[in-house]
């Protein structure tokens, strides 16, 4: 949908990206919840990665029952992975507003409308030319969705306002099955086939970087875990933390995943290099060139950029990763 689309109808349209992989246990579900928001002007568009189990059945049983809400990407159908699944189905919307949703959760009825109220608030605020992303928190579950806790962030002790962009370089806030973004920030994702850890992670960067971001501090989402998610919510645990900085073996996983995120910023940097203003630039520049640093620089412009993690014990684990690094 375009912007006569808006014009049409008394408010926005939104496509729901739902990205499918071998998702056939909780699709129907899923898809149900998304059929079942209060917001009635949605689309959602689907895309599977080449699945080899019934999911492909469950979506063309859809597909025949909602022929005007339900549509599927067509394209070359190859196997790329989440992450790209995702921003394939983003080049291929044209509607004022994307949501991004996974296959195995359940979106309560109000997650399109609330999120949507915050979006117009910024929207106002800012500017509609503004690139802005919307995350909200999620209610954590088990796989037949009883209660774990009513809220991830507070599961895993993080802050969704630690936003700012030397924050995001070190760890990510915004869960991917949460996100909104709008027609300005779609026009800033550019093609990327490495070096990024997630989708949602690169959006957030993306948004920092050039935009807004925001969050509805309430939870708009059945977030299950179930053992096969791509990415769960792990339960933040203090002993754990205090184990993984001594334990060598995990505080060489430390050290691997802060490398990731180094060689992240670097792509960043590489493909949106032309577009940044200086300072951001400058900011993503001391992240992905720590590695040309020895340890005591390195620490010292950690400390003077503020690339800080959300808590103190990270914060150390992360220090201590700082040596083994590169």
């Amino acid at each position: 949908m375009n912007s006569s689309a808006t014009t049409r109808y008394s408010k926005p349209w939104v496509d729901i990206l739902l990205a499918t992989y071998n998702g056939e246990r909780f699709l129907a579900e899923q898809i149900e919840s998304l059929l079942g928001q209060d917001y009635v002007h949605t689309r959602l568009v689907i895309r599977d990665d080449a699945s080899s189990d019934g999911t492909m059945a469950i979506i063309q049983k859809f597909i025949k029952q909602y022929p005007d809400k339900i549509s599927l990407l067509n394209d070359s159908g190859d196997n790329v992975g989440s992450a790209a699944n995702f921003f394939r189905l983003i080049e291929s919307s044209n509607a004022d507003y994307v949501m991004l949703s996974d296959q195995d959760d359940v979106w309560l009825p109000d997650k399109v409308s609330m999120t949507m109220e915050t979006m117009r608030a910024n929207e106002e605020k800012y500017g509609p030319e503004t690139p802005i992303l919307i995350h909200t928190d999620l209610r954590v579950t088990s796989g037949n969705l009883s209660g774990i806790s009513d809220s991830f962030w507070n599961y895993q002790k993080i802050s969704p306002d630690c936003d700012a962009i030397n924050r995001l370089l070190v760890q990510n806030v915004v869960t991917g099955c949460t996100v909104m973004i709008n027609r300005s920030l779609m026009a800033l994702v550019r093609p990327v086939s490495a070096g990024i850890i997630e989708h949602d992670w690169w959006l957030a960067l993306i948004a920092a970087s050039f935009g807004r971001i925001a969050f509805v501090p309430k939870p708009t989402i059945l977030y299950r875990q179930h053992g096969e998610n791509a990415v769960g919510a792990v339960k933040w645990s203090t002993l754990g933390m205090i184990r993984k900085s001594l334990s060598a073996e995990n505080k060489n996983r430390m050290a691997a995943r802060l490398e990731k995120t180094r060689l992240q910023a670097a792509q960043f940097l590489k493909i949106y290099d032309d577009i940044l203003m200086p300072a951001t630039r400058r900011i993503i520049w001391r992240y992905a060139t720590l590695d040309e640093l020895s340890f005591f620089p390195r620490l010292f412009c950690v400390i003077r950029c503020r690339f800080f993690k959300i808590g103190v014990l990270r914060n150390i684990g992360m220090m201590l990763s700082l040596a083994s690094a590169y």
